[in-house]
């Protein structure tokens, strides 16, 4: 998946794990916690979503809870 090779780029001193609309699981970035954030996203229309506009997208996306964020909240997540 192209947003979960992006993201692994963006992200290198910490991590999570992200869980696309396939149910299919990558690691991003490096996680420390023996619990790390896992961002679910619940709609397949996501994927190339966020990786154009993902100012727009994620935000709208998260209040339509097509998004989901366990093992956290939102400010952990953005921390």
């Amino acid at each position: 998946m192209q947003l979960a090779r992006f993201l692994n780029k963006l992200f290198k001193k910490d991590g999570f794990i992200l869980i696309d609309g396939n149910l299919k699981k990558y690691i991003i970035g490096q996680p420390k916690n023996k619990t790390p954030i896992i961002i679910k996203l619940l709609d397949k229309k996501l994927h190339y979503k966020l990786l154009f506009h993902p100012d727009l997208y994620f935000g709208e996306a998260y209040c339509d809870e097509k998004i989901i964020i366990e093992n956290g909240s939102l400010i952990d997540f953005l921390d």
